[in-house]
């Protein structure tokens, strides 16, 4: 056994023995001694106040801690002092660290306004609640240190976000705290009969090297909290140990000036295996060996884990071929069809005709309109009504089921004959407008029956509603679906009660086309949502001849220049169709009006001449002073929309999975996280990135560990804390007994299996954190920004024709230059 030159001597008392164990993190270490006097011999014990920090090294051991307290025993055998000297971690819980919100300022409204206020000064000066008397100790506050003008800093300075402060810029600002004087906010701290600096130089070593970008979250941490968080992160232990200068008064052993040093160990690697089994053997042959006891143990750890990520969205572009037109839903909630929107839009026939059926108005019959005649009704009654006389003066009126009699219901300010017409066109001798002003007695007749013009107002109420709420407003849009059929694309949920689509229609999607290839289709921010998801647009060809106004400021350009709004949007009900699969209503929001050459405010009679009896009237023939009663107008008509996105969510497909696979003997492990999306990482090739770097992270491998003790004759070779033999185990807990016979030392130690996880999830929370805050941060300057309507169309009267007016009115709009560009572009 190794004999000591000199016994060790602790408090002026011999040590017979010390047993100490290290506690990491904030559980605390601890050092007992057994202390005996030679009063004979001039050694008596001279034991410091307790709470006074104290400090005993011997070999290569050495603890430093406070004076946590002592007993005396007397026996016939001697004297024994028990002392135990434990590590500061209570001073660590002890000790408060204002993070945020609190800028060190006591403010009292009384004092008035201090600083500049329209260029002068009022009021006292605001008071500075800083570190220790009068106030208080062991509260720091480094987001005053930074924030706080009066005391050198500024609004800003601390750089705390949602995430929190700084790591780096944080234990930089309290090493400062624990060595210097000069502070505002923070110094040293105070526990027990003590003062204490704190060294935090290996701390701020290991956040730079290893997550300098990491974030203590606020407003109000405790120390010990704060270094548990960040070495949680960065796969360290820490411990405090203290150190400091010896022996200026109160004892050898006494610590004048304690310096509390957090002392940092990496985990982020498993130790060597059989550094232990070498220690013993080489002990062996030394001679040194006493006692061991070494072995291994099967380490269970995951080994195997599946990431699966938040449900598919897809953004569907509802294209024009594929919608239906709609024109109106009946008391009892069915919607009346027509037929396809563009063939129905396109087509200003008066045989292009859709039945609108309202049992509540008409019973079972049901009214034949056109689209031309809707586009009329847009112009009020009085147009209404003289598209119905053309429509009777053609013999092409359909409803004669509905009339009272044999007349129909309608009167109007013009009505002739084709006859008539011709011989307007042909300048004849009866080319007088003012002969065709009403004066068939029936019609006459007509306008003072009350049963007939109840009629008239009926079916008017009837196509205006069409034409006003459903016309170019609301499609049915077939969607797309899964093989299989009904079956396979719709499930009923038992016990629950409810059906489930395989799709749902949701407020906004990731967007990528249909090969996959994802893109901002629409520049505006305002159109995506606070993910990034693109919100459902209608989307009009910006043609020159559209008025766009009704969208206000809701619309942004996208799609190759289309103009796009999302003012309207699809219903959350999805319809199926054994023939035709799912479909859902659809609406633009608003109606756009086409200021087509059927467009004029004056000239419609030369428009339904032609239309209905082919017919070409030159407009000068009725136009003219006295001749208003034969000027017409023709509202504008209304554009089809080339597409209505409808956003989707599945209810079967989760993005991923992402799995990784150390071996098929371990645990495996199951994650659901709707984090894992593209619109949290800005792309699908990101989000593989992020998927598969949390599959790896906390995945261990199933290993024997070794574990035991060793008690050797020898001095302390090792300290608690230090790593066994460089590369192996750390020590955990350390006795030494020392007698006349010589020192001996035994060592236990562990090993661990590290964990990546909290650090790997940190840097995907970031990651999401940065994205968001931005898409947020542009929107909200996006909305300072006015964005002015689209100019509201109008028609001049006394024009040679609509689309001539049209373009007088977009020469004045865009200028010479401008319009001249326009034609060029358009003519080739």
């Amino acid at each position: 056994m190794a004999v000591p030159a000199e016994t060790p001597t602790l408090f002026g008392a011999y040590i017979q023995s010390i047993s100490t164990s290290i506690g990491w993190g904030g559980q605390g270490s601890s050092c007992q001694f057994s202390l005996v006097e030679d009063p004979d011999n001039g050694v008596n014990i001279n034991l410091p106040t307790v709470g006074t920090a104290v400090f005993f090294e011997y070999g290569k051991f050495n603890f430093g801690g406070i004076f946590q307290r002592y007993t005396y025993q007397e026996s016939l055998s001697g004297r024994i002092y028990n002392v135990i000297i434990e590590s500061p971690a209570k001073l660590l819980d002890g000790v408060q660290v204002i993070l945020d919100e609190f800028q060190g300022t006591s403010f009292e409204p009384a004092n008035g306004f201090y600083g500049p206020w329209n260029g002068f000064s009022t009021g006292t000066k605001p008071t500075e609640f800083t570190y220790g008397s009068p106030y208080v100790y062991n509260v720091w506050n480094p987001f005053a240190e930074l924030e706080n003008f009066e005391k050198g800093g500024n609004f800003g300075n601390a750089d705390v976000n949602s995430a929190g402060f700084p790591v780096v810029s944080l234990f930089e600002t309290l090493q400062k705290f624990g060595t210097r004087a000069d502070m505002n906010f923070g110094g040293k701290a105070r526990f027990g009969k003590s003062v204490y600096g704190f060294d935090f130089t290996e701390v701020i070593d290991a956040v730079k090297a290893n997550a300098s970008f990491y974030r203590v979250k606020g407003p109000v941490q405790s120390l010990n909290n704060i270094l548990s968080d960040v070495c949680d992160v960065i796969q360290h232990d820490y411990f405090p140990q203290v150190t400091g200068t010896l022996g200026l008064s109160g004892g050898d052993n006494v610590l004048e000036f304690p310096i509390i040093k957090i002392r940092m160990l990496s985990r982020a690697s498993q130790p060597s295996s059989g550094i232990i089994e070498d220690f013993v053997a080489s002990a062996k042959e030394g001679g040194t060996l006493i006692s061991s006891a070494v072995g291994k143990e099967f380490s269970s750890a995951t080994t195997q884990k599946v990431i699966l990520g938040a449900p598919v969205t897809r953004y569907y572009n509802g294209l024009v071929q594929n919608m239906t037109s709609v024109w109106g839903k009946t008391s009892n909630g069915s919607y009346l069809l027509g037929g396809p929107a563009v063939s129905t839009y396109t087509n200003a026939s008066h045989t292009n005709q859709i039945a609108l059926q309202y049992p509540d108005t008409f019973g079972f019959q049901r009214y034949m309109a056109t689209v031309f005649e809707l586009r009329m009704a847009l112009g009020g009654m009085e147009t209404w009504t003289t598209y119905k006389a053309f429509q009777n003066m053609a013999g092409v009126e359909p409803n004669s089921s509905l009339y009272i009699g044999d007349y129909p219901p309608w009167t109007s300010q013009v009505y002739a004959t084709q006859a008539m017409l011709q011989n307007l066109a042909d300048g004849g001798a009866m080319a007088d407008a003012l002969s065709m002003i009403n004066t068939d007695l029936k019609q006459v007749q007509n306008a003072y029956s009350k049963a007939q013009n109840d009629l008239q107002q009926k079916i008017f109420n009837v196509v205006s509603k069409a034409a006003t709420e459903f016309y170019g407003q609301q499609f049915f849009v077939r969607l797309p679906f899964e093989d299989g059929g009904l079956d396979n694309n719709l499930r009923f949920i038992a016990e629950d009660t409810q059906y489930e689509a395989n799709w749902d229609i949701t407020d906004s999607a990731w967007f990528y086309d249909l090969d996959g290839n994802e893109s901002s289709p629409i520049l505006d921010v305002a159109s995506y949502d606070g993910t990034g998801k693109l919100r459902s647009h209608s989307v009009f060809l910006n043609d020159g001849i559209s008025d766009f106004s009704a969208f206000g400021s809701e619309y942004a350009f996208g799609f190759g220049g289309f103009v796009c709004t999302s003012k309207g949007g699809p219903d959350k009900d999805i319809y199926w169709d054994e023939k035709t699969g799912p479909s859902a209503l659809v609406r633009t929001g608003a109606q756009v009006r086409a200021y087509d050459s059927y467009t004029t405010a004056d000239e419609g009679l030369t428009q339904l001449a032609s239309l209905f009896f082919g017919i070409y009237i030159d407009p000068r023939r009725y136009k003219g002073t006295g001749k208003q009663s034969a000027q017409i107008s023709i509202p504008p008509a209304v554009s089809l929309p080339t597409a209505i996105g409808v956003p989707q969510k599945s209810n079967r497909y989760l993005w991923g999975p992402w799995y990784s696979n150390f071996g098929d003997q371990g645990n495996a492990e199951v994650v659901i996280d709707n984090t894992f999306a593209p619109e949290t990482f800005g792309s699908r090739d990101k989000l593989n990135e992020a998927g598969i770097a949390t599959a790896v992270a906390g995945i261990g491998q199933m290993e024997a560990v070794e574990s035991g003790f060793i008690e050797v004759a020898e001095f302390p070779a090792f300290n608690v804390g230090d790593r066994f033999a460089l590369t192996g185990p750390y020590v955990t807990d350390l006795n030494i007994d020392v007698s006349l016979d010589g020192c001996k030392c035994t060592y236990r130690f562990n090993t661990w299996t590290p964990n990546f996880g909290k650090l790997t999830k940190y840097n995907i929370d970031r990651i999401a954190r940065i994205r968001t805050g931005g898409i947020a941060f542009a929107q909200q300057q996006r909305a300072r920004r006015e964005k002015r309507p689209f100019p509201k169309f109008s028609i001049r009267k006394g024009g040679d024709g609509g689309f001539a007016d049209l373009m007088h009115e977009m020469f004045v709009r865009m200028g010479a230059d401008g319009f001249s560009q326009m034609i060029d572009s358009v003519t080739g």
